[in-house]
């Protein structure tokens, strides 16, 4: 249930990139509340992360 529920979340958060299979991606919390995945690690940005996420090659978000 949890593995579907964070996959729902990344889903439906924003980007503007082409995931690539196997590399990690990060889920933030915008100023404005919306929820976007972005390339920028948590040590290198200062905003809140929910979480950092590896694309599987089934195409299923992976919470690491």
């Amino acid at each position: 249930v949890d593995e579907f529920r964070w996959n729902e979340l990344v889903y439906t958060a924003k980007f503007g990139f082409e995931p690539v299979i196997g590399e990690t991606y990060h889920l933030y919390i915008g100023n404005n509340g919306d929820v976007f995945l972005s390339l920028i690690s948590p040590n290198e940005w200062n905003r809140e992360c929910i979480g950092s996420f590896r694309l599987d090659s089934q195409q299923k978000w992976i919470k690491i």
